[in-house]
């Protein structure tokens, strides 16, 4: 079994989505809709699993916060009390970022 195998069969046991519908560009947070308290325990988890440094990984450069605010209520309050909204990730993480961590055994930030 190839670790793209290995990736989406984790993946897809961890979240509950079938493996038809996880693609090497799925991102996870936007396409998988896993984020914040859920980001943080499957990205734990995979780490585990696959016995993979954490080091260097931040979190919140690819995943905003946890919550549900379908009306922007939240949103609202906070800019009528003068306070700026979180500050949103710009990076989306996907999962072929996932399969060169288990190629490589180690996080390497995008980019570099």
């Amino acid at each position: 079994m190839n670790n793209w195998d290995r990736v989406r069969k984790f993946v897809s046991s961890e979240t509950g989505i079938s493996l038809e519908n996880l693609a090497l560009n799925s991102r996870i947070e936007q396409d998988l809709y896993v984020t914040g308290d859920d980001a943080s325990e499957l990205l734990e988890n995979f780490a585990d699993h696959f016995k993979l440094d954490y080091r260097g990984f931040e979190l919140s450069k690819y995943f905003g916060a946890e919550g549900f605010d379908p009306i922007g209520l939240g949103t609202l309050i906070q800019k009528l009390r003068g306070k700026q909204k979180a500050i949103e990730p710009t990076t989306a993480l996907k999962l072929e970022d996932l399969v060169g961590w288990v190629d490589r055994g180690y996080w390497v930030e995008k980019g570099r």
